[in-house]
């Protein structure tokens, strides 16, 4: 779990950049926070917290999906990421919100 909350890290390090937004996101994690993810050569790789799976690239086989949930606070440390990051200041080319 420390594996992907750290590739998830650095792919928002990574893909940082600005923006024309003056949006934050709340200090508090709303309840209703839930993300997708994807990343890889061809975004085939997704982390969805809307459906609760996880899909991973075989490459050389068909995608695997399985069902994958997070915790509460594990979602909670990853908004709180989000956050001191300021991932709505991301440009939407670049994975930013939509």
């Amino acid at each position: 779990m420390k594996k992907l909350f750290f590739i998830i890290l650095l792919f928002i390090i990574f893909n940082s950049g600005c923006n024309t937004t003056c949006e934050a996101l709340p200090e508090e994690k709303p309840d209703d926070f839930d993300f997708s993810l994807k990343y890889g050569i061809t975004a085939a790789n997704e982390l969805n917290t809307y459906e609760d799976s996880y899909t991973k690239d075989m490459i050389i086989a068909e995608n695997e999906t399985i069902d994958f949930v997070l915790s509460e606070e594990e979602k909670k440390n990853i908004y709180d990421e989000f956050r001191n990051l300021d991932v709505l200041s991301l440009p939407e080319e670049e994975g930013g919100y939509e």
